[in-house]
């Protein structure tokens, strides 16, 4: 606002300035002397007339110059000055700060509140990528709408843009990658009237690998065991050999679990060792002494005895022929081998030996006949036993 073509430097020197104008109507209305009263009664009365129009518009400049207001008065020549957002509170009223920078007043806006949130809230340092979103508000906690513009800057990893711009909800948005260095970056989002900056660790990231094994050990004794094999009783008395025998047997192993980081490389293990069980069959082995008597040697096979005549008692197909004259005998066996052997013995006796021949034994058995063999001879035949060697 200007007055006389002068700008007012504040509000108190507007008010005071319209509060002498206003005074001026008390002037007026002082009792004036005799002599002035009849030579200017016509122009008081005009100029007072003018003082009540003019208090009437005043007046009530001067009552809403005396309330509390939260607007400055903008100078319009001077270029320096912005415009003020019309966005406020629910009153309609919007509050300001003052400074007299750049020779002259200036009005400024309450600064901007930005808050910084992240989406995942924490990244591993391996490049992984999360969204940044700043959420500008005035000073009331309004929404400051779109095209607000936001410089963004970070410690640590890549942003993915320099600059982003508030949308219709006030919010701006940028993406930040890791680095793979572990710790964090301190992001920050700066408005011309503000900034807000968030944290954003950069943590290790675990992955899970192959655990590692124990060799199996036996606990516990062998059980349900099959028996020593072969039986001594079935080896020869005096034999040393070898029994077997097949038995169940417990053991334990322990299996680790691991994790290895896939920023540094290092493994290191997760929980304690788990105790896994089985069941094998397992071989014993033994020495053992045979119990196993010797076999008994066969006994000879009984000879066959038996006897074939022939055509005359002198000459049997098979048998044993003794001429009781002179005692002479012979051994037919016309079977496998033909005439056996021949001997004497003495007169009237007959012969008991055995005769080996052609891999037979033969022997005398029964008697079977006697007659006569020609003129002045006696013949006896008895059966020819036979039997192996």
């Amino acid at each position: 606002m200007h007055i006389n073509g002068r700008a007012l430097n504040s509000r108190r020197t507007l008010v005071s300035r319209i509060k002498d104008l206003l005074n001026l109507e008390e002037m007026f209305r002082g009792e004036p002397s005799d002599g002035q009263h009849d030579a200017s009664a016509a122009a008081d009365a005009g100029k007072m007339h003018s003082l009540v129009r003019l208090k009437r518009f005043v007046a009530p400049i001067v009552s809403l110059l005396a309330a509390p207001i939260l607007l400055a008065f903008v100078p319009t020549a001077n270029a320096g000055w912005q415009p003020i957002r019309t966005s406020s509170n629910a009153s309609g009223w919007q509050k300001v700060v003052c400074d007299n920078a750049n020779a002259g007043w200036r009005s400024c806006e309450m600064g901007l509140t930005v808050v910084l949130t992240a989406a995942p809230a924490a990244l591993a340092a391996t490049g992984e990528t999360t969204t940044i979103t700043a959420t500008v508000t005035d000073y009331y906690g309004g929404n400051v709408g779109s095209g607000t513009t936001l410089n963004w800057s970070t410690t640590d990893g890549a942003l993915g843009a320099p600059q982003s711009a508030t949308d219709v909800n006030g919010q701006a948005f940028v993406t930040l990658t890791s680095s793979s260095t572990i710790g964090g970056a301190s992001v920050t989002g700066a408005t011309s009237e503000g900034s807000g900056s968030l944290y954003v660790p950069f943590t290790d990231k675990w992955l899970a690998i192959g655990p590692t094994y124990t060799a199996w050990a036996n606990t516990g004794a062998p059980y349900s065991c099959t028996g020593w094999s072969p039986a001594a009783s079935t080896v020869a008395q005096g034999a040393f050999f070898t029994q077997y025998q097949n038995c169940n047997q417990n053991q334990i192993a322990y299996q680790q679990n691991r994790q290895q980081s896939a920023v540094t490389g290092q493994i290191v293990n997760v929980g304690g060792p788990i105790p896994l069980y089985q069941t094998i069959v397992i071989t014993q082995s033994q020495g053992a002494v045979g119990t196993l008597p010797p076999p008994q040697p066969p006994k000879p096979p009984a000879p066959v005895c038996m006897v074939t005549q022939g055509s005359t008692v002198s000459s049997p197909i098979i048998g044993w022929s003794q001429n009781n004259n002179n005692g002479s005998w012979s051994l037919y066996d016309q079977g496998a081998t033909g005439i056996a052997t021949q001997g004497s013995a003495a007169k009237y006796e007959k012969w008991g030996g055995s005769v080996q021949y052609n891999g037979y034994t033969y022997t005398v058995g029964e008697f079977v006949v006697y007659g006569m063999s020609g003129k002045n001879q006696e013949r006896s035949v008895w059966q020819i036993c036979k039997a192996p060697l």
